[in-house]
C-alpha cells in the first residue's frame, strides 16, 4: 500500500504530506479500505441436522437442515443436490421431501464473503445397537434379543454394564459380529462368556447383519458389573 496523507492545516503544501508504503497490501488506496482490512472478520457459523444419529435400517424420508452465519454473505450453497441457499445471517430450515437417506451422509455448507471461502459440515449417521440384559433361558433368539431390557445405538461394545438384583439368571449381551471379539471382566475378574452366533440378526428398524450373543457361563445373583473392552 502506498498513500500520501495530508496533515490538517498543511493541505496546500506537499512538503508536509506523509507518505508510507506496505507491499503486502498494495491494493489498499484509501483509509476506508485500510479500516476494512483491519476490521475484517472471516465468516463463522454452523450447520446441523434434525437426525444426526439413526439405527441402521431406518429410511429417512425428510431431513431438516439448520444453519447460521455471523454476517451476510455473497454466496452460500449446500451439496447433495441442494444448491444455493439463503445468505442472510440467521437460522433457516430446509425440508428435504424428495429423497430418502439410509446411509451415512454428510452435508457441506460452502460459503463465500467476497474475500474468503469457508465450509461447514453436518453428518447423518447410521449405527447398530448393543443389547444387554438377563434371562433364565439357556439361549435367546432374534426376538428375545430385541426384548432385552437395555439397548443403545453405538459404534462399539466398550463400556461398563450394570445388572441389579439378578435372581439365578444368565447375563446376556449382543453386539454386531463386525465389532470384533470383546474381553469381559465381571466384578473385577476377567471371565469367559459363551458365544452364540446369530448370522442374520434383524433389528427393530429392519436392518440385517451378523450379531454375536454373549452369555455368562453360569447363572448369577445379586448386583454385577461387567466391563467390556
Amino acid at each position: 500500500m502506498a498513500k500520501d496523507t495530508r496533515i490538517d492545516g498543511q493541505l496546500g503544501n506537499p512538503s508536509h504530506w506523509v507518505s508510507y508504503t506496505n507491499a503486502a497490501y498494495g491494493n489498499i488506496a484509501t483509509v476506508k479500505q485500510a479500516l476494512d482490512e483491519l476490521l475484517y472478520s472471516s465468516q463463522s457459523g454452523a450447520i446441523s441436522n434434525s437426525s444426526p444419529i439413526n439405527e441402521v435400517g431406518t429410511v429417512l424420508t425428510s431431513l431438516t437442515l439448520n444453519w447460521n452465519f455471523n454476517k451476510d454473505l455473497v454466496t452460500a450453497s449446500i451439496n447433495q443436490g441442494i444448491g444455493a441457499v439463503n445468505t442472510v445471517a440467521g437460522s433457516y430450515t430446509l425440508l428435504l421431501e424428495a429423497q430418502t437417506i439410509s446411509s451415512n451422509t454428510t452435508y457441506t455448507l460452502s460459503t463465500a464473503d467476497g474475500r474468503s471461502n469457508v465450509n461447514f459440515s453436518t453428518s447423518v449417521n447410521f449405527r447398530y445397537r448393543r443389547y444387554w440384559g438377563s434371562s433364565n433361558f439357556g439361549t435367546l433368539d432374534n426376538a428375545q434379543v430385541l426384548a432385552l431390557t437395555n439397548n443403545e445405538l453405538a459404534t462399539g461394545y466398550a463400556r461398563s454394564y450394570s445388572f441389579s438384583g439378578l435372581l439365578d439368571n444368565y447375563i446376556y449381551m449382543a453386539f454386531p459380529t463386525a465389532w470384533g471379539t470383546p474381553t469381559f471382566t465381571v466384578n473385577g475378574l476377567i471371565t469367559t462368556f459363551n458365544t452364540i452366533t446369530i448370522a442374520s440378526f434383524t433389528n427393530a428398524a429392519g436392518g440385517v447383519t451378523g450379531y454375536t450373543l454373549y452369555r455368562s457361563i453360569n447363572k448369577l445373583n445379586g448386583n454385577v458389573v461387567v466391563t467390556v473392552s
